[in-house]
């Protein structure tokens, strides 16, 4: 148990940056997911649709 205790507080004192930016990065992913959640909501065929073409052409891109 003290050799996690350890370990835990060693993370902790390496991490680097701030908790503006930290802030930013989920704020930032909580509003992208309201945004997806409100598509699927207000127009579920055409937010599929969109999904699909999104995925179809990242496979694309990707060689998948």
């Amino acid at each position: 148990m003290l050799y996690l205790k350890l370990k835990a507080r060693q993370f902790l004192n390496n991490q680097k940056g701030s908790l503006d930016d930290a802030m930013w990065k989920v704020g930032t992913a909580v509003i992208v997911v309201l945004v997806i959640v409100a598509i699927i909501v207000i127009a579920p065929g055409q937010a599929t649709s969109l999904f699909n073409t999104i995925i179809d052409y990242a496979k694309d891109s990707f060689g998948l």
